[in-house]
């Protein structure tokens, strides 16, 4: 079966990392002393992936391996070949059997990989095997992967774990957490000065229907009108428009003030790094000191807040 032109979707089944017998040895045959070697690098077949997959998993672990110093990583399409000619799950973890499919595709080791699902999900692991001295050097191990792009982007740590290749973790970025606070402080006073624009609203249009009001009041006299019935009702709805108007604009006022009190109150970036239950309880507690009142009347709406410190 040529593993160059088709895949094979074979099953077998897997087992445990491969014994490399005295510990120490692994370390030094890993570094190479500074020799440069030839890497076949493979992809077992299994029934945890199909062959597409399978081909993208190598080309993966070829990729990351090429951060592996005096290791040139070759394609290892003819080693697949030759392990099924003598059998993959027997030959895969017979070290005379894989140095001979080694020594057939003329490499100096071999980048083993091979993906087994189990109840806690699947496992990734990663074998570099000596051609030479035929014995494994070294593995490493990727546990309990949800699924097939999670194994995707375990395919790099574990390449490069099987090479002690340091994998550096991005540093905090601070800049982020200083932005979060400028952003809230603006929020803060924009809410503020929204509260504000809205209280203005609110007195203009209260004036108005007030206004209005004393209009209708100052026609009458003696018992009777000076503007007539028609003119009256006008003004009466206008006076209620504007009166509610005003009120709707109180309400708006009162709750853009208590979203710019608490931005406000509340410390930028307080909560980072805190477990979930612990930012729950914060944010609980802070709302429990908050009180919300509805306000309805006749011809009016309203919302009253308190705040307990």
């Amino acid at each position: 079966m040529d593993f160059g032109v088709e895949e094979v979707e074979e099953e077998f089944d897997d087992d445990e990392a491969m014994d490399f017998g005295a510990g120490e040895v692994g370390e030094d045959l890993r570094a190479g002393n500074g020799q440069s070697f030839r890497l076949g690098v493979v992809m077992i077949p299994s029934d945890a992936m199909s062959s597409q997959e399978r081909s993208e998993l190598q080309g993966k672990m070829r990729e990351s391996a090429g951060a592996a110093k005096n290791y040139e990583p070759l394609d290892g399409s003819e080693i697949l070949n030759r392990l099924d000619e003598e059998g993959m799950e027997s030959c895969i973890t017979e070290p005379l059997c894989l140095a001979g499919a080694g020594e057939d595709a003329g490499v100096d080791r071999i980048l083993m990989g091979r993906l087994r699902s189990t109840p806690a999900g699947l496992v990734l692991t990663v074998d570099l095997f000596d051609v030479t001295n035929k014995l494994f050097v070294e593995y490493a191990t990727a546990s309990g992967v949800s699924g097939y792009s999670a194994v995707v982007d375990s395919v790099d740590k574990t390449v490069k774990d099987v090479f002690g290749i340091r994998v550096e973790r991005a540093a905090p970025n601070y800049a982020d957490e200083a932005s979060t606070g400028t952003v809230q402080r603006v929020m803060a006073y924009s809410t503020a000065g929204i509260a504000v624009v809205a209280l203005a609203g609110g007195i203009y249009f209260g004036m108005d229907a007030a206004s209005l009001e004393d209009e209708v009041l100052a026609a009458k006299v003696d018992g009777g009108f000076t503007i007539s019935q028609v003119s009256a009702t006008r003004k009466i709805r206008d006076a209620e428009d504007s009166a509610l108007t005003a009120n709707i604009l109180y309400g708006a006022s009162a709750g853009m003030a208590v979203v710019s009190a608490i931005l406000f109150i509340v410390e930028p970036g307080s909560d980072v790094a805190e477990p979930d239950d612990r930012r729950r309880r914060r944010r609980a507690g802070l709302l429990e000191k908050i009180d919300f009142t509805p306000q309805v009347g006749l011809g009016r709406v309203g919302m009253s807040a308190g705040f307990e410190f």
